[in-house]
């Protein structure tokens, strides 16, 4: 994993920040320009957040062969792109080599993620530029994407574990976005083919309970295509697979809690060992899925066994 933070005075700078796209920056509004520029490569995904003061006008064309899902924060007076004017709540994604002159407003902020197609499993060719409007769960994936880089100040690199299993993740989380856009993955499966291929999963998360589980893998592991997963898992139990597999994630972190080897210092270590790399968020899932935090956890089984915390 590699992370860099760049503070940036003039729009210029800002042309040579992401060398895989071709950009061009320039200040509209007046004043004292002030920047900055997050990058986060995690494999081949490739995570950044950029905070502009001024008001710019934005000429980028995107990379061939990738995948962006763009996420706008805020932006005073909203965003002009190829002269549509918008300021409601809403996320795009840039398919291919695709080229957009934006205007943005003042005290802007945005996040974007990038992956090349092959990283989701998906056989698409071509360009293309699609928004819609924001949904909790496109809140949800730029808060963790915020959350990721404000992970890589800190910690500037994860844990073994973490840095194994994040492009799988990243993946994970892109793949329901884009199914937002493409309605394309329905229907691929029939009901008893959808229920073999998710006992197949499960199967395969049985034989090996101790490794964190992803899509990706499982895709690679199982050799179906990462649609074909997804439609199955919508078939067969009602949920995206992202969700399920965090299901299965936090199962897994449970159990290790449960080990009476563990302790309250476990806690951190546990939830990275399981994709859970913010500690807050991780609790809430965890008292929202079980009643109880964590850390209650462990303390109920130090009174139930006479252990000292």
């Amino acid at each position: 994993m590699f992370y860099e933070r760049q503070s940036l005075r003039d729009a210029s700078e800002h042309d040579a920040c992401d060398g895989e796209w071709v950009q061009s920056y320039r200040q509209v509004s007046r004043g004292t320009y002030g920047a900055s520029f997050e990058l986060m490569a995690v494999g081949d995904a490739v995570i950044s957040r950029e905070r502009i003061a001024p008001s710019v006008a934005q000429e980028t064309r995107s990379p061939a062969g990738k995948l962006s899902f763009i996420f706008p924060i805020t932006a005073q007076g909203g965003w002009r792109v190829n002269g549509h004017h918008e300021t409601g709540t809403m996320v795009a994604l840039r398919q291919g080599e695709t080229e957009l002159m934006t205007v943005v407003g003042e005290e802007s902020d945005l996040i974007s993620l990038t992956l090349p197609v092959e990283a989701i499993g998906l056989s698409i060719g071509g360009s293309a530029v699609r928004s819609r409007a924001r949904s909790p769960t496109d809140e949800a994936l730029g808060d963790w994407l915020a959350c990721l880089l404000g992970f890589g100040a800190l910690e500037g690199r994860p844990s073994a574990d973490l840095e194994r299993v994040l492009p799988d993740l990243l993946a994970e989380r892109f793949l329901d976005f884009w199914a937002a856009f493409d309605d394309r993955s329905k229907g691929l499966t029939g009901r008893r083919a959808s229920l073999d291929l998710f006992r197949r999963v499960e199967r395969q998360i049985a034989d090996d309970p101790g490794e964190p589980v992803t899509l990706p893998s499982l895709a690679s592991q199982l050799d179906v295509p990462l649609e074909r997963l997804r439609s199955a898992f919508l078939d067969a139990v009602g949920m995206p697979p992202s969700l399920w597999l965090r299901l299965a994630r936090l199962d897994g972190a449970r159990r290790d809690l449960l080990d009476p080897k563990s302790s309250p210092g476990d806690v951190s270590d546990i939830a990275m060992r399981w994709g859970f790399f913010h500690l807050g968020r991780f609790s809430g899932l965890y008292r929202t899925h079980y009643g109880e935090t964590p850390v209650e956890t462990l303390k109920r089984l130090d009174r139930a066994s006479g252990r000292r915390p």
